[in-house]
Parts: structure tokens; sequence; C-alpha cells
């Protein structure tokens, strides 16, 4: 087929995947991302507890976790990441659904690229302390 052709048919069955017409369809499905909780935001208190742990600092107070600096944003983004996987593995738990293992590799994924701007920030850390 043709590009023209797949993209006429395209369109047409674009114009027939509308979603939910009624009101009880719209209402049910504006709860779907409720369920399980995992697509939320994390929950500052959470990160908070991570990033402490992640800077070895169990003083930290929540002025400092504002604190613009690369090193704290680089700790901020994993500690958020590892609060997604904890959340995603806790809705897995028992439970097979497509979406929800999906929602825990893309976590998982997140984790990986935090955990290695974290390593990339702790050697350039490092290399300043060497020199300095």
């Amino acid at each position: 087929m043709t590009a023209n052709g797949k993209a006429a048919r395209n369109r047409t069955n674009a114009q027939k995947s509308t979603g939910p017409k009624t009101v009880a369809g719209k209402a049910a499905v504006a709860q779907n991302a409720r369920r399980h909780g995992v697509t939320a935001k994390p929950d500052p208190a959470s990160v908070a507890v991570w990033v402490r742990v992640i800077l070895n600092d169990p003083d930290l107070t929540p002025a400092d976790l504002l604190a613009e600096d690369y090193r704290m944003r680089r700790a901020l983004s994993l500690a958020a990441a590892e609060v997604k996987v904890c959340k995603a593995m806790a809705a897995c738990d028992g439970n097979q659904h497509r979406l929800l293992r999906r929602y825990l590799r893309e976590a998982q994924a997140q984790r990986r690229r935090s955990f290695q701007a974290w390593l990339a920030c702790l050697e350039e850390t490092q290399e300043i302390q060497e020199v300095a």
C-alpha cells in the first residue's frame, strides 16, 4: 500500500477512536491512574528519606533539600527514581498486569539513568577535590 493510502486509512481509523462519550464512561476512565498510584508524583517525605540515605546525612533539613547545587539535584533525582521503583514493585507484588510491569520497567530505567548521573557527579566531585 502506498504512503498516501496508508495515511488515509489511519485518518479514517482515528475518527473512530475518540474515547468514551458518556458522562459515566468519562468518569470511569478519569479514575484509571488512581487505581495503583504508580504514575503519581513521588511523596516528598519518602524522597527526603532516600536523599538522606544517598547523601549519608540523617540530619538534613528541608531547607538543605532545596539547595540548588548540582550534587543535590542529582541526589534528588536518584531518590525520586528509587521511590518510584519501590512503589511500582509494591503494586506489581502478586499482580501480573501488563501495564504495572511496564511502569516497573520504566521506573527501573529511570533509576538506572539517575544512578549513572549520580556516579558521574561523584567522579566529578572527586576530580575537583584531587585538583584542589
